[in-house]
């Protein structure tokens, strides 16, 4: 069955809600409550799925290397080094909530919410260089870090403490804290919000199953700052309604990216079971297929220069139809883009297309999954016509295919070569007419862009 993006962040929501509306309208259900083990096994728990989920989060961004992935990177990085260094180290050193733990905890996590915030936003852009555009977002994290940390240090004196640690929490009341730090966990909520709805929307047009999550996760997260607002959270040796939807917000991310990993295994199964396949096509191209196809030759040329020798006849017949039933299994395993993911059948179409040609392409293509099988075949049979036609008749240095999966499918190909008038040229001799039918075939439309000395685009959008 497959979840709906906004029907789980729309349960998320109620879940996280329901239980915020049920601590404030029921006084028999505390927001907090006094266990050390209880506290320390939230934060360690959260601690290592947050550690994990990081770790696995470098793995997409090395595999995917677009600027949404490096900014999720980083917000989920930025948040488990801020609760790691300046909540449970502090912790474990004073036993009393300390300014310092405090201050650089809230500043921190507000950063890294930014950062989640930007990447529900960030345009799916490709990184040219993602491990320098990471190292250098790293180190100026890090020198980030130290500055904040010596700021707070300089000026912690000067700072108030969120509540008066003499106090029993359940005793405080609602909004008791700080007003800059309220302020300050109403500006992450905030964010966390943005968030949740920016990865929802998006997994609702891509279908990335992590969005999904990801959309999920962040609306406990937002939930778990109101609650930290409406009853602030700042001992170690309670715990609160916050740090449970908290940690509700680690444990859907990290069911995100196990079930990424887990899809990421079955594609590359997929890949390798295709792979082998091909190579099994191309042994019986070069070896079997080759040896029926030189007997039939000789054996037909034989009986022909011997027309009563009927054996050589039989020979030539058995060994054509042997060529035919090996020609019908090289087929067979070699097409299987209806079974594969449209991204790598595009990609495979376009290189068997330039090598042929000897055209250099650069392809640029979203993670698709399946899409049904009449759409697949009448793009791929575009994109190969337009290749084609770019290779042969452009004269391009370079031609560009590029498949989004966004609102909708759009596929372009672009090149630098010669361009031409379309108001003057015969379409139908460049194919176009052609390409126009198939897109019109699965209820698409072509856009086509060209003039003289400035190169062609032509673009498919199915909606």
């Amino acid at each position: 069955m497959r979840l709906r993006p906004r029907s789980v962040t729309l349960l998320a929501a109620l879940v996280a809600g329901g239980l915020t509306d049920l601590v404030i309208i029921v006084p028999r259900v505390h927001y907090a409550y006094r266990s050390v083990p209880l506290h320390a096994m939230l934060e360690t728990t959260a601690t290592i799925i947050a550690l994990l989920t990081t770790i696995l989060l470098w793995g997409r961004l090395r595999q995917r290397q677009r600027l949404d992935d490096l900014l999720l990177f980083l917000a989920v990085a930025l948040l488990t080094t801020t609760n790691l260094l300046f909540a449970a180290v502090p912790a474990a050193i004073w036993t009393l909530p300390h300014p310092f733990s405090i201050w650089t905890t809230v500043c921190g996590s507000a950063a890294a919410a930014g950062l989640l915030a930007a990447a529900a936003l960030a345009p799916p852009m490709k990184l040219h260089d993602y491990e320098k555009a990471a190292r250098t977002a790293i180190i100026l994290i890090a020198i980030g870090l130290v500055v904040m940390g010596t700021i707070v240090g300089l000026f912690v004196d000067r700072l108030p403490v969120g509540l008066d640690p003499a106090r029993n929490p359940t005793a405080v009341g609602m909004f008791a804290g700080n007003n800059l730090i309220v302020a300050s966990q109403i500006l992450i909520a905030a964010l966390f919000f943005v968030a949740a709805f920016g990865f929802t929307s998006r997994a609702d047009h891509s279908g990335d199953e992590l969005l999904l999550w990801l959309g999920a996760s962040a609306m406990f997260g937002a939930f778990a700052r109101v609650n930290y607002v409406i009853y602030p959270s700042l001992y170690s040796q309670w715990v609160y309604t916050g740090d449970v939807l908290r940690l509700g917000w680690h444990v859907l991310l990290f069911v995100g990216v196990a079930r990424e990993i887990q899809l990421y295994q079955r594609a590359y199964a997929a890949k390798r079971v295709l792979e082998e396949r091909r190579r099994i096509a191309r042994d019986l191209h070069d070896g079997l297929a080759q040896e029926l196809a030189f007997i039939a030759t000789t054996a037909r040329g034989i009986a022909d220069s011997d027309s009563g020798n009927s054996g050589f006849r039989q020979l030539a017949s058995a060994a054509e139809r042997g060529l035919g039933e090996s020609r019908r299994a090289i087929a067979s395993l070699s097409d299987q883009r209806g079974e594969e993911p449209f991204d790598r059948a595009l990609v495979q179409t376009v290189e068997e297309v330039a090598q042929r040609l000897g055209t250099r392409v650069v392809i640029d293509a979203e993670p698709a999954g399946r899409i049904p099988q009449d759409r697949q075949e009448q793009l791929l049979r575009i994109v190969r016509e337009a290749v084609t036609n770019a290779a042969r008749h452009s004269a391009a240095n370079v031609v560009r295919v590029q498949f989004t999966n966004g609102h909708g499918l759009v596929l372009k190909v672009e090149d630098d070569g010669v361009g031409f008038d379309p108001t003057a040229t015969d379409a139908s001799g460049f194919g176009l007419v052609t390409m126009r039918e198939r897109a019109a075939a699965v209820g698409g439309e072509l856009f086509l862009s060209s003039a003289p000395n400035k190169g062609t685009q032509i673009e498919v959008v199915i909606p």
